[in-house]
């Protein structure tokens, strides 16, 4: 980290339901089944990566970037899959997931599945190939897998208020504001030191 970042930056955690109840073993589509939801709660801690809305475009910004890892999966009583996910802000574009979840441009769970291309759509491969990654997403495929709770965003808790500002700066410059930019001032000491509020010594 730069000698800018501020020192108590840290990670978040975000706990939320990643995939509706599995399909009966009898099943034969694409979604995923009550076996193959056990296999994914099965999976090793931080084996699987947490990723920016599947984006594995290497043409483009974000494309394969990792921000962060699941660190379990869990299934509820009605056998939703559940999952913690942490999100490091010192990975590239970590800043930029953190600063989406806390603004609430993204607001759930998508799961990386792997299929095979010749029956594309019509069956996963997930009990042969385990999954490929989580994404943080805007607009989740299941209205049931968001975010239910954020750990570890106190810290972050004024960046919606900072971000609206710096984004009213450029539009009154009848510009935008990059994202590059954005990531970076959420990486700025002196820009917390400016907006945090002062605590009593």
């Amino acid at each position: 980290m730069s000698s800018d970042t501020p020192p108590d930056l840290s990670p978040i955690l975000i706990t939320g339901i990643m995939n509706p109840a599995g399909k009966p073993i009898t099943y034969n589509g694409f979604d995923l089944t009550e076996r193959e939801l056990q296999i994914i709660v099965q999976t090793p801690n931080n084996r699987v990566s947490v990723m920016l809305e599947h984006n594995y475009d290497t043409d483009t910004e974000t494309g394969m970037a990792t921000v962060g890892h699941v660190v379990k999966f869990w299934l509820g009583a009605d056998g939703r899959l559940w999952g913690m996910v942490e999100i490091t802000p010192t990975a590239k574009f970590g800043p930029r997931a953190i600063r989406k979840v806390m603004s609430g441009a993204f607001t759930g769970f998508s799961l990386g599945v792997p299929f095979n291309p010749d029956l594309f759509m019509t069956r996963n491969e997930v009990l042969k190939l385990g999954l490929v990654e989580v994404s943080l997403v805007a607009s989740p495929d299941s209205p049931c897998t968001t975010f239910v709770a954020v750990e570890g965003a106190k810290y972050y808790a004024e960046w919606a208020r900072i971000e609206a500002v710096i984004r009213q700066i450029y539009a009154n410059s009848a510009s935008i504001c990059p994202d590059a930019t954005l990531d970076a001032l959420m990486m700025s000491s002196q820009l917390w030191a400016r907006f945090r509020p002062r605590t009593e010594m």
